[in-house]
């Protein structure tokens, strides 16, 4: 992503990027090229009975006793960033999703938030068993985000043009 912001040269792309406000602000987008699977929290075995008991995430967020891991600088998409920010939790920062899964299962905060593709690629990565831990759904939680194609405001919209017709012409999730 830094690449795409600090980069001077025109037609400097990256594929599969959430679109937010402050990323637009630096970012030319494509139309929608896949839809993310939804999200839930993440927690430890032991802990799911304290987490079922909660109606929804923002009530979750809401208890000042709990600590989430987040990956520093990741947008979770626009509706769970927006939850985050106003969280009376404590968000816990972990420099990749990988050590954030590590931390979780070291106990160094009781949830995170994600879906059930990338923690069983995760969990397989780290060759923990998913007995381990729970899935968590609430229904204040968002669709998956939608991804994108995004190039720096130093492409020109005929580029972008090309690009939207290819991923029409692809068949994008949109």
């Amino acid at each position: 992503l830094l690449l795409l912001k600090n980069n001077s040269e025109a037609n400097t792309c990256g594929a599969s990027w959430f679109k937010n406000p402050e990323r637009e602000q630096y970012l030319r987008y494509s139309p929608p090229i896949y839809q993310d699977p939804p999200v839930s929290l993440l927690v430890r075995h032991e802990n799911r009975v304290r987490f079922e008991s909660y109606d929804s995430f923002a009530q979750a967020l809401r208890d000042p006793t709990l600590r989430f891991g987040v990956v520093s600088g990741f947008s979770y998409g626009e509706g769970v960033d927006a939850m985050i920010a106003v969280a009376q939790a404590l968000p816990v920062q972990a420099p990749n999703n990988l050590s954030m899964f590590r931390m979780l299962l070291a106990g160094r905060f009781e949830f995170l938030v994600t879906d059930e593709v990338e923690a069983t690629g995760q969990l397989h990565d780290l060759a923990e068993p998913m007995t381990q831990v729970r899935f968590i759904s609430y229904p204040d939680l968002p669709e998956g985000s939608w991804r994108h194609i995004t190039c720096n405001l130093k492409t020109s919209p005929d580029v972008m043009a090309r690009i939207a017709a290819a991923v029409s012409q692809v068949g994008g999730d949109s």
